[in-house]
């Protein structure tokens, strides 16, 4: 068997891919919200981070209670990228060994399958929140697969010949090998130059050894070849332009070239002008240079195309109180606990001016489950928000 246009990252079209995936998942009830598994008495079952690393422990003996754990990850740290992914691969765990196989070998049908696209949305979650991430689970997908398909481990070398040096490419970057990954990457492009998908997983095997020049500029290369192939052509969704502009955005802003940055953050958004993430990491290079106008302005476009993000209003949220634009601060703060009442962080905020505007009763309920639902990490807020409580008077019923 071999892989077409290595594997999964081929299978929507380019042009309209994000809003086609959210229309379609749009249209289905999201599913029932997972049980909340119950962890060793060493993790904090408050820490979002906790759940992630629990998920990880459980990946490959039990994939679903890993799925619960990085959902519940991402409930109580929505920003945090990982448990995403994590959510992404548990869920493809789960699949018959056949299914999985249609799965990364590309097979068309997947891509038509509504089950598929929202799983795919997961990653693409990731990616959203943090276009850098390594995709190293993709590895634990792989090995999997193939130790049932072949009853065994395989080597390097047998991947190549049996599936082709794409999928070589892919597990060797899986496992850390990124050298090896780049040499495969290399390979298969001259071979299948107009397999785009191989272009920006090749580009991305630079970023984990901090080749970031090298980065942008296959993903340039990219670009280059995507403004003068066909317009009808497949195209993943993590390889449309808009993703791609963003990614190297996050590449100039690691390193430190905020210009350039602005720029490709920019581009992104000429390619598509809902793609919401574009703003909230222009706002972002906007603090960065003390522009905190045009940071709210970025916020506000952001928050109008993606209107129920708790990690944006939360973060939104913390920006007005900075800029003492108290009531605004308050309804943004408001908004992301409302969205997501797991979520620790806005309440403690929210507490402070709540109190100010007068409303102690409400005051005290916030800073009471802030305290109960901060993570160890937050402990010095905890401690404050006890100080606080300790202040006001106690209600009278």
């Amino acid at each position: 068997m071999r892989t077409n246009a290595c594997g999964r990252w081929g299978s929507l079209t380019g042009a309209g891919a994000v809003l086609a995936l959210q229309t379609a998942l749009g249209a289905q009830q999201p599913p029932p919200e997972p049980k909340r598994p119950t962890m060793e008495a060493t993790r904090d079952s408050n820490s979002g981070a906790a759940y992630y690393y629990y998920g990880l422990s459980q990946l490959e003996s039990n994939p679903s209670r890993a799925a619960d754990a990085f959902y519940w990850a991402t409930r109580l740290e929505p920003g945090m990228a990982e448990p995403w992914y994590g959510r992404w691969a548990a869920l493809l765990l789960q699949q018959p060994t056949h299914t999985l196989g249609d799965y990364l070998t590309g097979e068309s049908f997947i891509a038509k399958s509504v089950q598929f696209q929202r799983i795919d949305s997961l990653r693409y979650q990731a990616l959203m929140r943090e276009p850098l991430l390594y995709w190293r689970l993709d590895a634990v997908l792989l090995d999997q697969w193939l130790s049932k398909v072949t009853q065994g481990e395989v080597t390097l070398a047998e991947l190549s010949s049996d599936f082709g040096p794409e999928m070589a490419a892919w597990w060797a970057y899986g496992r850390g090998r990124f050298v090896e990954a780049l040499k495969q990457y290399a390979i298969a492009v001259a071979r299948h130059p107009k397999w785009y998908g191989l272009r920006a997983q090749r580009a991305r095997a630079f970023l984990p050894i901090l080749q970031y020049d090298s980065a942008a500029a296959a993903y340039n290369e990219l670009l280059a070849l995507e403004r003068s192939a066909e317009e009808e052509r497949l195209v993943h969704v993590y390889e449309s332009k808009e993703v791609v502009h963003f990614t190297i955005g996050r590449i100039r802003e690691q390193q430190g070239d905020l210009p350039g940055a602005r720029e490709a953050y920019g581009r992104a958004l000429v390619e598509n002008l809902a793609f919401y993430p574009a703003h909230v990491a222009l706002a972002r290079v906007a603090l960065r240079t003390g522009d905190t106008t045009a940071a709210v302005h970025e916020y506000d476009q952001a928050q109008e195309l993606h209107p129920e993000d708790p990690g944006l209003e939360y973060d939104y949220g913390v920006l007005l109180f900075a800029l003492k634009r108290y009531d605004e601060s308050a309804q943004q703060l408001q908004r992301a606990v409302d969205h997501d009442p797991y979520y620790a962080k806005p309440y403690l905020p929210l507490a402070y001016l709540r109190e100010n505007e007068g409303q102690d009763s409400v005051a005290i309920a916030y800073y009471r489950r802030f305290i109960a639902i901060a993570p160890a990490s937050l402990a010095s807020q905890v401690q404050q928000a006890r100080q606080r409580l300790g202040e006001l008077p106690t209600p009278q019923h």
